[in-house]
């Protein structure tokens, strides 16, 4: 669930995680870091079907997670500015990725 738009950032919270201050966090680009378009556009922000999870990432998240840290995914989806995708197609596709 979505639960803050501050500045263009959209924040998800999952209310089974307790967040405490001194959580270390890993903050992840989307595009060409955790995912790729399957057919070869620079980002697949606009179609969520065309998504690629990039090998490894699955396990070391987990492994990440298992040692205590919070995944931060962020986004500059530059697109949505120039009108080539909207805030919901860029939206489902995110959700699409976590």
């Amino acid at each position: 669930m979505w639960v803050a738009f501050v500045k263009m950032c959209l924040i998800l919270k999952d209310k089974n995680i307790k967040i405490l201050p001194t959580m270390p966090v890993a903050f992840f680009d989307a595009d060409s870091t955790l995912r790729v378009s399957a057919i070869g556009r620079p980002s697949p922000a606009s179609h969520p079907d065309d998504i690629v999870i990039l090998p490894n990432i699955i396990p070391r998240l987990k492994n990440l997670l298992e040692a205590g840290y919070i995944l931060t995914i962020v986004s500059n989806q530059g697109g949505i500015a120039h009108r080539y995708t909207t805030l919901e197609k860029a939206d489902k596709t995110m959700a699409a990725t976590i």
